[in-house]
């Protein structure tokens, strides 16, 4: 119940601006969002040995996004966006003996990205239905 909770309120999280259509066909807007991550709590190197990472941190995504339309349902979109996934991380032992200290560390992980991607709205009057297809750095 917890996860399902957790994917909700990441789902409603998204907070996006954009400026009405143009004459010269171009969009531009902002966006935000407060993230979770979901990843793996463990990392396993070998049998005994591995990372165990803890997602206590509360990290979000900035951006600028730009679209260009092509045709009346189809364009092409692009963003650079700012993005925090901090964590602390602790590497871990099984099998050490007891003098062997594992160490715990907060990982401050900041990168920038800028997407490329084709959209097509479905229903680009009626409903906001549409497919993103594209890459991601």
């Amino acid at each position: 119940m917890k996860k399902l909770t957790t994917i909700l309120v990441i789902l409603c999280s998204v907070f996006s601006l954009k400026a009405q259509n143009s004459p010269n066909n171009f969009r531009l807007g902002i966006t935000t969002s407060i993230d979770k991550n979901l990843s793996s709590e463990t990392m396993a190197f070998d049998q005994y040995t591995g990372y165990s990472a803890d997602y206590d941190k509360i990290n979000y995504r900035l951006g600028l996004n730009l679209e260009y339309q092509l045709k009346q349902k189809l364009s092409i979109n692009t963003a650079i966006r700012y993005s925090k996934k901090d964590f602390t991380g602790t590497d871990f032992c099984e099998v050490c003996a007891v003098s062997v200290h594992t160490s715990t560390e907060d990982i401050y992980f900041r990168f920038i990205d800028v997407p490329l991607s084709l959209r097509y709205y479905f229903l680009p009057e009626k409903l906001g239905l549409l497919c993103d297809v594209g890459f991601n750095n």
